[in-house]
């Protein structure tokens, strides 16, 4: 059941690439892993569950650097704002979350329960 990027989330991917490439090399934002996110999501490549996995855990971890950058105009973003949009953007958070809730009631992705440990 793998799932394609929505367009917001492909004009983001593309956005950050291309503003990506007009930076010098000591300034340029991105891991490996990261930029082959942005070409999957800006070509428009079916997302695998684990991909989609991935992308959760990523948006969640960096929402914060998002949040120091939203309100501001573009040229004014730091590279982790411009991180965020290689993922896809904001809108990849209803998106990843919608489509890990279709994985889990099709039964091929257990739901999260939170156990608490002992001792």
């Amino acid at each position: 059941m793998p799932y394609r990027p929505n367009a917001t989330m492909r004009k983001a991917a593309r956005e950050a690439l291309e503003h990506r490439k007009t930076l010098p090399p000591s300034q340029r934002f991105g891991t490996p892993v990261g930029l082959a996110r942005a070409r999957d999501i800006a070509n428009n490549v079916q997302l695998s569950l684990e991909t989609i996995l991935r992308m959760r855990s990523f948006l969640a971890r960096h929402k914060k650097n998002w949040d120091l950058y939203k309100d501001k105009p573009k040229k004014e973003w730091g590279a982790g704002a411009w991180s965020y949009y290689l993922w896809g953007g904001p809108s990849a958070v209803a998106w990843v979350e919608d489509k890990v809730k279709r994985y889990e009631r099709a039964g091929e992705l257990p739901s999260q329960r939170k156990t608490r440990r002992r001792g």
